[in-house]
């Protein structure tokens, strides 16, 4: 017997009048224990984006237990998974003011919809103290690297200037040498406040194109080094990102950007 999944993929951080097309996930909406995570996993793998979003429903219609999945693995956090919900629940039903995912002790509040644009508020993640670049990193991004910093999530690396960071050829098969999961990796710019790239040398896609979670390292650090509330952000990927944030408070950060829905389908799961 085949279970009938209806599936939406969203483009999101886009900004089509400068070429930037942002990052696909697919968004699938269950019921609460309709799916295991193995098969979320074979799903994911199957439809081959960068996320797959998982909506699970609880009793309330605006909260939703949320788990993303790569192709290769469950995701612990992810952005532009977090926006592609919030632009398929607003699409769906936009008289509700705020949804509410909930992913382990973390709540993410999806709201500020407005035509094709919308956004989600995420605690802020923290920059630990300066350390000294490790050779490794130093050597595998192949320019001048000015300042490096520990996370909980992805390492950051601040570069000399944007040019450098656009250039920047990234030797994977080295940096896989370390157990670090992911790099952001970032310097101020002209064209936007700062630029950035991810860097996931430890899974298949090896660069992401437009990452929510690095953003909620870097809007609170630029913040503070140009003394500015909202910021504007391009990610230098090969798709490219645009995206804004707003520091709301001590403790978390607002960021939005533009969508655009590129594919809905079935995927029939067999039992």
């Amino acid at each position: 017997m085949e279970m009938k999944l209806h599936y939406t993929m969203i483009s999101v951080f886009t900004k089509q009048s400068a070429g930037l097309k942002g990052n696909i996930s697919a968004v699938i909406k269950c019921e609460k224990n309709q799916l295991s995570k193995d098969e979320m996993q074979g799903i994911a793998n199957d439809l081959n984006q960068p996320a797959t979003t998982f909506l699970v429903k609880t009793d309330r219609e605006d909260t939703f237990r949320v788990l993303w999945f790569a192709p290769d693995g469950e995701i612990g956090l992810c952005g532009h998974g977090s926006v592609a919900a919030a632009a398929f629940l607003f699409e769906e039903n936009n008289t509700i003011a705020n949804y509410y995912l909930k992913k382990d002790e973390q709540t993410i509040v999806l709201h500020d919809f407005e035509g094709n644009s919308c956004g989600m508020e995420i605690d802020k993640i923290k920059i630990d103290k300066e350390i000294p670049v490790p050779d490794v990193v130093q050597k595998a991004l192949g320019v001048e690297v000015l300042k490096y910093h520990k996370t909980s999530n992805k390492d950051m690396v601040l570069v000399k200037d944007e040019e450098s960071l656009r250039k920047m050829k990234v030797n994977f098969d080295l940096l896989r040498t370390s157990s670090v999961f992911g790099y952001t990796v970032t310097a101020q710019s002209t064209k936007a406040d700062f630029v950035s790239r991810t860097i996931v040398p430890h899974v298949q896609q090896l660069e992401d194109h437009a990452t929510g979670s690095s953003h909620a390292i870097l809007f609170p650090y630029w913040s503070e080094k140009l003394k500015k509330q909202e910021l504007e952000a391009i990610q230098l990927s090969p798709r490219g990102g645009y995206l804004k944030g707003h520091i709301k408070n001590s403790k978390s950060i607002l960021i939005k950007g533009d969508f655009k829905i590129i594919a809905q389908g079935e995927y029939f799961l067999s039992n």
